[in-house]
């Protein structure tokens, strides 16, 4: 199934994937949206494996792969690339970068991984240049946030009867450094993968069992993923249970709570306008910036908000042991990495929150000839044409796009395809569980723990403390769940994913990467989760 401006698959790169892909932009992604950040996200990789690490070409008229790409509307990563630097890269391999995405690769069917004539010349330009990205990866984190925050400073400072062609332009300077910011991003978490093995193993000779040692390396003062969630938790504890500003909360309204005569309503108000100043620029499927963030729909906060309510406070403490004079080094270097990889993330999402920003004032100025969908049917080249001079696309093409893009949405695919879109049917799809009830995925965050799953399409939905999330992935926005979730059950992701850094952080256990766990439970199953092993039990059905 085709849709409008998807990529075509490469004859020499041919194999891509949704695994991990999907964490980043998990639904389908539209024309509006690709065109803004789609070339930002082929840049970013460019930066990180061709440029930084030295382990691929840079793709041309000789090479002229993409190391990423949409097929039916869904963002997909290189996969032949990514096992070509995995195979380049010291101490890695084309086959870890399977485990990496899929965890038992073989029993998905995948084609086996094959050589490359220049794999060698590669892996000797690959050390020293991964040497040089190392050194100077600190400089560049905080050169991308100072780059970012004069954006931020302009655009701000932007007259708002600027005409279009000056929003275009905008724009285009802010989705350049989006690919900039999200270079280093990637980099940053390459670098990461390393270093916190190496902590780990180190701890492990030093006697320390593997979940302790997960534990230990994992606790990250004022990590960038987690500080949203702890700052609503400081605002919720100001709230008294069965209060009438508890239940003012829970009609889920800001203007409302800033418009209430209650006592504390005022002083709360003040506070939650403060977080949205803050973190206003995170939210749901936040990489997408067609997407509304917290900024534009401040009322998601109060939502949120309402799930804390009388939570007590995360007090999470690294376990206590001694990590030795060889690990205490390689323990502070993975802490570094990790809480670095945080910022570099929220750095990118600053650079997308300034693209939806001047999207939505474009979609704002232009509602009176296009409805929602029809705008996010159109291009960056269409929308900076119509500012210069030209029309926009025809109404009917517009629709023909919109009908395209559902099409192609409505279909399953597979997560990985090979120089052609696979799609999935529920005779390929993977077994639910075994005999004994069983799902097995990647261990994320240490721990055992039993309740009760509740599946969780967006987070701001009911949920009952205790109880054990489940999702297909998780973003920032997800956060303030995981200080009253028992345990968290993701579809997607790793080691480094969003929800094993934060389940971590705050000492609840996860399991990720199960492919099938939103599917397979229902709502109410009791389920063991065990963070350690990376099982999840069906101890009874709802």
């Amino acid at each position: 199934m085709f849709a409008f401006l998807d990529t075509p698959f490469d004859r020499d790169y041919p194999v891509y994937t949704r695994a991990n892909a999907g964490e980043i932009l998990p639904d389908p992604v539209t024309p509006l949206a690709w065109s803004v950040i789609g070339p930002g996200f082929e840049e970013g990789f460019r930066i990180s494996f061709c440029d930084d690490f030295s382990l691929l070409p840079r793709p041309g008229h000789e090479t002229p792969f993409k190391l990423v790409g949409r097929m039916a509307g869904r963002f997909h990563l290189n996969l032949t690339a990514m096992r070509l630097a995995g195979d380049r890269l010291p101490g890695t391999s084309a086959h870890v970068v399977d485990l990496q995405y899929f965890g038992d690769a073989a029993a998905t069917g995948l084609p086996e991984h094959q050589s490359h004539a220049d794999d060698r010349r590669f892996r000797l330009k690959a050390p020293p240049s991964m040497g040089r990205t190392l050194a100077g990866i600190g400089r560049r984190v905080d050169r991308d946030r100072a780059m970012i925050d004069e954006l931020t400073h302009d655009l701000d400072a932007m007259d708002p009867s600027a005409g279009d062609d000056e929003l275009v332009r905008m724009l285009r300077r802010v989705a350049a450094a989006f690919g900039v910011a999200l270079g280093t991003h990637v980099t940053a978490r390459a670098l990461t993968s390393p270093i916190l093995e190496q902590a780990v193993n180190a701890l492990g000779r030093a006697g320390i069992a593997s979940e302790d040692a997960l534990r230990y390396v994992a606790s990250i003062p004022d990590l960038e993923s987690a500080r949203p969630s702890r700052a609503l938790a400081e605002i919720a504890r100001t709230i008294p249970a069965d209060s009438d500003l508890a239940r003012l909360v829970g009609q889920g309204s800001l203007d409302t709570i800033g418009a209430s005569d209650i006592d504390g309503a005022a002083d709360l108000h003040r506070r939650l306008v403060g977080f949205v100043d803050e973190f206003g620029h995170r939210g749901i499927g936040e990489f997408d910036p067609t997407n509304a963030a917290w900024g534009q729909r401040p009322d998601d906060v109060v939502i949120l908000l309402g799930h804390l309510r009388a939570t007590p406070p995360p007090t999470v403490e690294a376990p206590d042991v001694d990590p030795g004079r060889v690990a205490r080094p390689l323990v502070a270097a993975a802490r570094s990495a990790m809480a670095r990889a945080e910022r570099t993330k929220d750095t990118c999402m600053r650079s997308t929150n300034l693209l939806r920003r001047l999207l939505f004032d474009l979609g704002d100025r232009l509602g009176s000839q296009l409805t929602v969908g029809q705008f996010h049917m159109c291009t960056l080249g269409e929308l900076e044409a119509r500012a210069n001079g030209a029309g926009l696309p025809l109404v009917d093409e517009l629709d023909r796009r919109a009908r395209e893009f559902d099409a192609a949405a409505s279909i399953v695919v597979g997560e990985w395809s090979d120089g052609g879109l696979r799609t999935v049917d529920a005779t390929d799809a993977p077994a639910p569980c075994d005999a004994d009830g069983r799902i097995e995925g990647i261990a994320g965050s240490p721990g055992v723990t039993e309740g009760r799953a509740r599946i969780v399409t967006d987070p701001y939905q009911d949920f009952d403390e205790g109880e054990v999330l489940v999702a297909s992935m998780t973003d920032t926005a997800w956060t303030p769940l995981f200080l009253v979730a028992g345990a968290v059950i993701t579809d997607v992701g790793g080691v480094l994913s969003h929800a094993t850094i934060v389940a971590r952080d705050l000492g609840i256990p996860a399991v990720v990467n199960t492919k099938v766990a939103t599917t397979t439970l229902r709502d109410g199953d009791l389920v063991r989760v065990d963070g350690s092993t990376g099982e999840i039990t069906v101890v009874e059905r709802a």
